[in-house]
């Protein structure tokens, strides 16, 4: 099951990501700034929802660029821009907060900002309880499309699938 394969590929993705640059990121930040964080059980809710989001988006995005595969001899390059692009405009770089207005506003649309700003957000109460609701229906929006589009690409490409070997 491609589908499968590309969901458990993603996931070894972000769990490595976690711990070799979350984690680490996390405990410098809290030694060296000291934060009082107090997570409210509704802020816990939102914490955990939104990294449900994020990954289902993380997943799918990737999906997508793996079926690109079956139409293209190598598609990797693909991974590396849609990395770079999450990055960038994601807020993993530099806080979406610092951009000028009219990146702000593409990334507000964006699932990009979903991916990294959005839980951020939550974590350091940046964000009320209508930019959360926005952040949910955008993300179910953007799911939605993934999944469309993914559904369109797979009979596409399952026609069009080349392989090598012997």
């Amino acid at each position: 099951n491609f589908a499968a394969r590309m969901f458990f590929d993603s996931m070894g993705k972000a769990t490595t990501n976690l711990v070799t640059k979350g984690i680490p990121v996390l405990i410098f930040g809290f030694l060296y700034y000291s934060p009082t964080i107090s997570i409210t059980p509704i802020a816990l809710i939102a914490i955990i929802s939104a990294l449900s989001i994020n990954l289902i988006l993380y997943w799918l995005m990737y999906y997508l660029v793996g079926l690109l595969n079956f139409s293209l001899t190598n598609a990797s390059w693909f991974s590396r821009i849609l990395t770079d692009t999450i990055r960038v405009f994601g807020g993993g770089i530099i806080p979406i907060w610092f951009f000028p207005t009219y990146l702000k506003q593409i990334s507000a649309i964006a699932p990009f900002q979903i991916l990294y700003q959005f839980p951020l957000s939550i974590l350091i109460n940046k964000i009320d309880l209508s930019g959360i609701l926005y952040n949910f229906i955008l993300g179910a929006f953007w799911i939605l499309i993934f999944i469309a589009v993914s559904c369109i690409a797979w009979q596409r490409g399952i026609k069009r699938l080349i392989i090598h070997g012997g």
